[in-house]
């Protein structure tokens, strides 16, 4: 489950640390007309199994523990700057040959001005210029190991799988009035999903539409319940500063399905019968499993 685990987080550890390198370049705010009201959620697609939404302000530590241990040579009060620089990481998760994707969308204060001096020819970055279907707008992409970043406005950044994808629907939305979308949504994203993403304001959320991929990261064995999907949020403990609480909602193909399941998730979870809910005959919710934070960041390598 760790050696899993520890493949998709340090991923997600390397996007934070691109992200906040930048940010040190300059603490400078960005004037007006480099924001975009452009949602950062809107641009992920829906080719992605799993979805995660982290808001900064959920545990400020996790953030300044990543950056300690990735970016050498700075002090507390810069290390401090920096994280107060993001503001919410949207990002989606997919699997091609055998290896995970990652799509990401960031919402943050970049000093796009900058930009183009740290990531110069110099620093071993390539530069190309994008110009989306039907638009006048241009788009300038930067290139390394395979790895691909662009910053359409000052509080945006959009990097890893499809950037080019991401910036057209950018544009679209850019151009767009808020009319032009169904009471101003435009992702692409399934509407259940989007909406529960979306949500995550006071905890981490996530989704995933592969079941079976994510209980084997979570608990190291294949079980096969006949799910539909997996959705869940971490929040904060009140009976404790150095945990999560962890609810999850289980949706099954049917209900014979969730009935046949429930007593096996609640021993793997070693629960009891009192911590499962189940107002929806086809879903199973699963409420109050504690994690420690020391078990995240130990999975993340912190």
């Amino acid at each position: 489950m760790i050696k899993h685990g520890v493949s998709v987080l340090k991923k997600l550890k390397k996007l934070f640390v691109f992200a906040f390198t930048l940010f040190f370049v300059s603490c400078q705010s960005l004037p007006p007309d480099e924001q975009s009201s452009v949602k950062a959620i809107d641009l992920l697609d829906n080719k992605s199994t799993f979805y995660l939404s982290i808001p900064k302000k959920v545990d400020e530590d996790l953030v300044t523990r990543i950056i300690r241990s990735n970016v050498e040579q700075l002090t507390d009060s810069d290390i401090k700057s920096l994280a107060e620089r993001v503001n919410h990481l949207y990002i989606g998760i997919s699997r091609s040959n055998y290896k995970n994707v990652l799509q990401a969308s960031i919402e943050s204060d970049i000093p796009v001005k900058y930009v183009p001096r740290l990531l110069s020819s110099k620093n071993g970055w390539s530069k190309t210029t994008f110009n989306p279907v039907n638009s006048k707008n241009q788009y300038e992409i930067y290139s390394q190991n395979k790895l691909n970043v662009s910053f359409p406005s000052g509080n945006v950044l959009v990097l890893g799988r499809d950037v080019p994808g991401m910036l057209s629907v950018y544009d679209i939305i850019r151009n767009s009035s808020e009319e032009e979308g169904q009471d101003g949504y435009f992702s692409s994203l399934n509407k259940e999903i989007y909406d529960w993403i979306n949500g995550s304001k006071e905890e981490i959320r996530f989704y995933t539409v592969q079941p079976s991929t994510y209980l084997h990261v979570l608990l190291g064995n294949n079980l096969n319940l006949q799910l539909l999907s997996v959705w869940g949020k971490f929040r904060d403990n009140p009976r404790s500063k150095d945990s999560y609480l962890l609810d999850l909602t289980f949706n099954f193909k049917n209900e014979a399905y969730k009935k046949a399941s429930r007593t096996i998730l609640l021993i793997a979870f070693g629960l009891s019968n009192g911590d499962a809910t189940s107002e929806n005959p086809t879903q199973l919710e699963i409420s109050d499993i504690e994690l420690s934070k020391k078990q995240l960041y130990k999975i993340l390598g912190l």
